[in-house]
């Protein structure tokens, strides 16, 4: 069936391309003059601002009798663009026009739009008009950054217009939203938005999209239909909007009756919502202010009179200095004019450029500069920590929690924490973190049941509630759930109080729980479990504080969740008399009102001596209780001990079913620990954390105990693919060779029978040869594997020997978004060589890049001693990192063959081209992506060729000097003289030594993603 603004003829079309992003619409009619700046400065915003997201531009015309359609189109092409800013992104920037259906008018224009947006699943929709001339490329990111970055529903834009210009809106239009709403937005009829999918699909539900809607009046009707319905809003920045000018003769009279009619006709449907509404307040502003001074808006012949004295302002082509990101725009006092942007009193800023106008950090959660950037929102995804002391009894937190989010998208992340004592080194816990993670993957059943993806995480710490703290602040979580078994027998706390060596303060729940709920790094809800097979009414009883919100939230969720009945219970004192009970119930029915958000909410008043009484009395004719913690500070017993109050605590102890404490964050919401450091007002117990010293010792430590990893963790290979897929992404894997007949077949054999025959983990193999002279290539060959030499990739950078150009060269015909490399000589080679690397960087998002260590053999003559193995490691290497790169002190093989990464870090870094690559990659991701980024896997036991003690000399002083040079480029150290490249080469003759220099130095290759060819054939792969 055609949808109401789409033919059969455009929902094909957009069918057939399938799941979007980002989009930006552009509703038009007879603009074929100013449409194709439109979209060249729309296309090039989406490649240089988004190149992760998948875009898409559509153009929703209403029959244009001109070339509209064509030129949106036909305009220059984004592979064009992308050759003008430099970005190469990761999807192919796809096109669309069709001719709208329905009632000629912007507005079906739009609705037509809406459609598109609901059928492509997109995260956020820009609009823009058709007639701009002032357009930019950053206007998109502005636009669409506080809802992809941000969390809002809909942004609004803020512009520096002429003082004739938006006569409506000046007159109308914004002191009516005002008034009504209290809300300052000051263009609620600019012309450029952006909603998010959310909103979208709202927009379309709606019933009051009516005939005037369908013209002039959708701008408006967007507006107060998002600021109505509970949507996040907010206003952008844009600086100076010159567009066609409307005729006032014919243009203004129509568009003046369709806006006020649509704004009367919302005030009338919304009249509960303004009638309350005291006094004004203002939207969050995005983005860094930028008066541009517009000249009189444009006009078309035979519109507007030419201003006397004064030649037409702009030519009829756009200019193209437009797109140049190092164009120049300056700031001017706007005197008198108190329009948005152009106050009295502000003091007259520097020139900027305008693509600094505008940083990255801000939407990436820097510290807010007060009146310049918006106030950080958490909205979308949903981010839930679920700390898990037993992941077996996970499956109810795990199902409120997917039902929490209210459509969201979600993220849950199961946390493990293992403990270890002051006085025993962090690195203790790894054993014990391995087991955490084996448990925790239990969890991720129950992730599939209620169709909600999971991740797990595990942490070291002394004590659990700063792992939880400190996890809340790495994921940015909005909502940490706790599990709680009830209160602790009396043998039980008695136990407890004898480990903590006297009768201390009792928890309330837990020691844990305890620490965290004091701190509040986010939302908390504590769970007391008692089952949730059969939710069909749920329990919220409310005092009107400060957390009563959070819990109608939650439980009017869980309510559409279970398909259950939300009671809101509100108790008072007996005998408070006929007038005051009416009262309370009105206030009842208010709050019912504006939190229920639907049929299936109603409240209850119940008169009662205690509210402890009559809140666990109904408890029982329920199946689920929601609340809050206490409202006011005098229900705190003056010990201080209870921290949700004791009605909430007392509750969740002896009530039959599941309850559901919760208690809101502090109003500071801060993001991430960084931000909290530089708060006013933030909680003792969190400065407490960010103060907590870490030195180098413990830090190492940790890593080693949360990122050393074992191959066996990773033996399920079928979860593995079912990882892979879920993600998304390909993993290839080279194999460097040089001379090794006598074990590559051996390698290729188990590798590829394992993990592409029996179960399809690798997408690609390759093996990568170093210009063998015996059979190496032919045996590969042979088992059906691609052999490539490293000499004849990217003939035009010229060739190096040795296996760091093998692998850099590598990546260029691997294409695999993971990379891994394993050697070809090994002789007891097994599928977990390469399935122990890859599953770190599947399971652990934060893991970047994976380190092989084992077991070294060493062969004596015919015999194979069981130690010896790796004595360029033990002799040089660890202790060279010792000593200048402490950070790596935990690797246990820093100079192991086999590692794996991911491909955005492995372009991005240097790679030496001999023995050096190892040593040289470790300390430039060190660099580049962190410690935490670093993770190392087990393999057990290597068997391979072991080399002479004279090439090993030789190896050592290779890697010394990459070591060297990494120090030089970090000015970590001062050399005396410059690093040399001639080694000398002590050589025996029977009864005499003699000497011979020999050049022992590697070469450095650039990053990869610096050559021009790999990029070519990257955007290639892309499309």
């Amino acid at each position: 069936m055609p949808s109401a603004g789409l033919d059969a003829r455009g929902l094909a079309e957009v069918r057939r391309v399938g799941r979007a992003d980002l989009m930006v619409g552009i509703p038009s009619y007879a603009n074929a003059e100013t449409i194709g700046f439109v979209v060249r400065a729309a296309t090039a915003g989406m490649v240089q601002y988004f190149p992760d997201l998948k875009p898409i531009l559509v153009n929703s015309d209403g029959g244009s009798p001109d070339d509209t359609p064509r030129v949106a189109i036909s305009t220059e092409s984004p592979e064009y663009i992308e050759k003008i800013i430099l970005v190469s992104p990761r999807h192919k920037l796809q096109r669309i026009s069709f001719t709208y259906q329905g009632l000629s008018g912007k507005g079906t224009a739009v609705r037509a739009l809406f459609e598109v947006a609901r059928e492509l699943e997109v995260k956020a929709m820009v609009m823009v008009d058709s007639d701009l001339r002032s357009i930019a490329p950053e206007w998109i990111e502005l636009l669409a950054g506080p809802i992809l970055k941000g969390g809002y529903d809909f942004v609004a834009p803020l512009y520096s217009r002429y003082k004739y210009d938006g006569t409506i809106t000046n007159a109308i239009a914004y002191p009516l939203t005002r008034a009504l709403y209290g809300a300052r937005i000051r263009q609620p009829i600019g012309g450029e938005f952006a909603i998010s999918g959310d909103l979208v699909r709202r927009y379309l539900e709606l019933d009051s999209f009516d005939d005037l809607t369908a013209r002039f009046g959708i701008d408006v009707w967007m507006t107060h239909s998002a600021i109505n319905e509970g949507f996040a809003v907010c206003q952008t920045r844009l600086g100076a909007k010159i567009h066609d000018a409307k005729d006032p003769a014919s243009d203004l009279g129509p568009m003046f009756r369709q806006v006020v009619g649509t704004l009367f006709g919302l005030a009338g449907r919304y009249q509960d919502r303004w009638l309350k509404v005291r006094g004004s307040h203002p939207i969050p502003e995005y983005g860094f202010e930028r008066v541009i001074a517009p000249e009189l808006p444009l006009r078309r012949p035979g519109r507007l009179p030419p201003a006397r004295g004064r030649p037409r302002p702009a030519p009829r082509r756009a200019d193209p200095a437009l797109l140049r990101a190092d164009r120049g725009v300056h700031l001017r006092d706007g005197g008198d004019d108190h329009r948005p942007g152009r106050a009295r009193d502000r003091v007259t800023g520097p020139g900027v450029r305008d693509a600094e106008a505008v940083p990255r950090l801000p939407l990436e959660g820097a510290p807010r500069r007060e009146g310049r950037l918006m106030p950080p929102r958490r909205r979308a995804p949903y981010r839930i920590l679920l700390p898990l002391a037993n992941p077996r009894t996970a499956r109810d937190l795990v199902r409120i929690g997917a039902g929490v989010s209210g459509g969201r998208p979600t993220e849950i992340t199961a946390l493990g924490i293992v403990e270890v004592p002051d006085g025993v080194s962090l690195a203790e816990g790894a054993t014990t973190a391995r087991t955490a993670r084996r448990l925790l993957q239990r969890v991720l059943d129950f992730g599939d049941e209620e169709a909600v993806e999971i991740r797990t995480m595990v942490r070291i710490g002394r004590r659990a509630a700063d792992g939880v703290i400190e996890a809340v602040g790495e994921e940015g979580s909005d909502l940490v759930i706790f599990g709680w078994g009830g209160p602790p027998t009396p043998a039980a706390a008695a136990r407890s109080a004898a480990a903590r060596g006297g009768p201390r303060e009792a928890a309330v729940f837990s020691p844990t729980i305890d620490a965290v709920v004091r701190e509040s790094p986010s939302d908390i809800a504590v769970v007391k479990q008692r089952g949730l097979d059969q939710v069909s009414s749920i329990l919220v009883p409310v005092r009107g504080g400060p957390h009563a919100e959070l819990a109608m939230r939650l439980a009017r969720d869980l309510g559409r969740r279970f398909a259950a009945q939300v009671v809101v219970m509100h108790v008072v004192p007996r005998g408070i008399g006929e007038r005051a009970l009416r009262r309370e119930q009105e206030a009842l029915d208010a709050f019912v009102k504006e939190h229920g958000g639907g049929r299936t909410v109603r409240g209850l008043l119940r008169e009662a001596p205690s509210v402890r009484a009559a809140i666990l009395r109904e408890a029982s004719s329920h199946q689920l209780v929601v609340m809050g913690a206490s409202a006011h500070p005098a229900q705190v017993t003056p010990d201080g001990r209870f921290l949700f109050g004791v009605v909430a605590e007392t509750v969740a102890s002896r009530a039959r079913p599941t309850v559901i404490v919760v208690k809101t964050r502090q109003q500071l919401a801060v993001a991430t620990f960084d931000e909290l450091r530089a708060a006013e007002g933030t909680l003792a117990a969190a400065d407490a954390y960010v103060e907590h010293s870490r030195s180098l010792p413990t830090i190492v430590d940790r890593w080693f105990a949360e990122n050393t990893f074992h191959a066996g963790e990773f033996r399920e290979v079928a979860k593995l693919v079912d990882l892979k897929e879920k993600r998304g992404v390909t993993i290839s894997l080279g194999l460097p060779a040089l001379n090794e007949e006598k074990t590559i077949g051996l390698v290729i054999r188990r590798i590829k029978t394992a993990l592409m025959d029996r179960f399809p983990l690798l997408d690609q193999v390759v093996v990568i040869d170093s210009d063998s002279t015996d059979r190496t290539r032919e045996i590969a060959t042979e088992l059906g594997v691609p052999v490539v030499r490293h000499s004849e990739i990217l003939p035009e950078t010229g060739t190096y020997r040795g296996k760091g150009e093998a692998l850099w060269k590598s990546l260029h015909v691997l294409d695999g978004d993971l990379v891994a490399w394993v050697d070809t000589d090994i002789r007891n080679i097994q599928p977990r060589f390469v399935h122990g690397l890859i599953g770190p960087l599947l399971r652990e998002p934060r893991i970047q890049y994976v380190k092989a260590f084992y077991r070294r053999p060493i062969r004596e003559g015919a015999t194979l001693q069981a130690e010896g193995g790796g004595r360029v490691t033990e002799l040089m290497a660890r202790p060279l990192i010792n000593l200048f790169f402490p950070e790596l002190s935990g690797m246990i093989q820093p100079l192991s063959g086999e590692y794996a990464g991911r491909r955005a870090l492995l372009e991005s870094v240097p790679f030496f081209t001999g023995y050096g690559v190892e040593i040289g990659l470790l300390i430039d991701i060190l660099e580049a992506a962190g410690l935490s980024a670093i993770g190392q896997v087990d393999l057990e036991r290597r068997v391979h060729r072991n080399q002479p003690l004279g090439n090993l000399s030789q190896m050592s002083f290779t890697i010394l000097q990459a070591a060297i040079s990494k120090l030089e480029e970090r000015h970590r150290i001062e050399l005396l003289t410059e690093v040399g490249r001639g080694m000398k080469v002590i050589g025996q003759e029977k009864d005499r030594f003699n000497l011979e220099v020999r050049e022992v130095a590697d070469s450095v290759r650039p990053p990869m993603r610096t050559i021009p060819a790999y990029l070519e054939r990257r955007k290639g792969l892309k499309r």
